[in-house]
């Protein structure tokens, strides 16, 4: 197995849900989930946790295309908040 794509659809056949049905969990379109599989769109974190409990698979060793300047952690964004947090404190 190459691409999380190619493992979030292995396990979704295993457990023979379709797309659409896994899209309607997620909140996004069945064609979104089509790319995601295919290799040709990024995935968010929160739809990758959901998609980890929905098909009870585990994809925390693969890569979410991080180069992506879109995909950022919840990390990166506590720390960004608090950079602002104290710019805006000091006016």
């Amino acid at each position: 197995m190459n691409s999380i794509g190619e493992k979030i659809k292995s396990a979704r056949r295993l457990r023979g849900l379709t797309q659409k049905e896994i899209a309607g969990v997620v909140g996004c379109s069945e064609g979104q989930i089509s790319y995601i599989e295919s290799g040709n769109r990024n995935i968010n974190p929160h739809a990758l946790k959901i998609i980890e409990e929905v098909l009870e698979i585990n994809l925390e060793h693969y890569p979410l295309r991080a180069e992506d300047p879109r995909i950022v952690s919840n990390a990166d964004i506590s720390r960004k908040l608090d950079i602002v947090i104290g710019l805006l404190r000091q006016n």
